[in-house]
């Protein structure tokens, strides 16, 4: 058992020697998940880009029924993919350290705690921002069925007029 008097062990340098090669790659890791989440946002905005042209060409090639059940339904359809791919794309946030925060509580660390700290910090970020690329995945995910649905519709629409 140890003894409770003895001072907890701080970490150091020789308890984690590789903080170094670990604080290049937690600084990397920042550019990494933004350039994921500005994919993400990028293929939202061409899906719905995509399927604004294609609803629009549809629906004026065949603008003679519009009191069709269909025809309402498809409409019903695009709002909500529309509505979920934009909800995907102003979902979750971008986190990164705070110049602020570095400027008011951490320029007193040694560089190697300063380091150790960051590691800490960019991992926490990470996390946040998978959970965000995540969110937007299902967001988009959805948006691409109800537009597979609004196709489907549309389909029938033309088709039974």
């Amino acid at each position: 058992m140890e003894n409770k008097t003895q001072k907890e062990q701080v970490p150091d340098e020789k308890t984690y020697p590789s903080v170094g090669i670990a604080y290049e790659l937690a600084i990397k890791s920042y550019d990494w998940v933004i350039k994921r989440l500005e994919l993400m946002d990028d293929r939202i905005d061409k899906l719905i880009a995509l399927m604004t042209g294609i609803s629009l060409a549809l629906i004026s090639y065949n603008k003679t029924d519009f009191q069709n059940c269909f025809f309402y339904y498809l409409i019903s359809a695009y709002i909500v993919a529309t509505i979920a791919g934009l909800k995907g794309k102003h979902s979750g946030q971008v986190k990164i350290v705070s110049p602020t925060k570095l400027f008011s509580q951490w320029l007193h660390f040694s560089q190697w705690e300063f380091k150790k700290n960051a590691i800490y910090k960019a991992g926490e970020d990470y996390d946040s921002m998978s959970k965000t690329l995540a969110s937007k995945n299902r967001w988009f995910v959805t948006a691409i069925i109800f537009y597979m649905i609004e196709i489907i519709l549309l389909t029938l629409w033309i088709t039974h007029h």
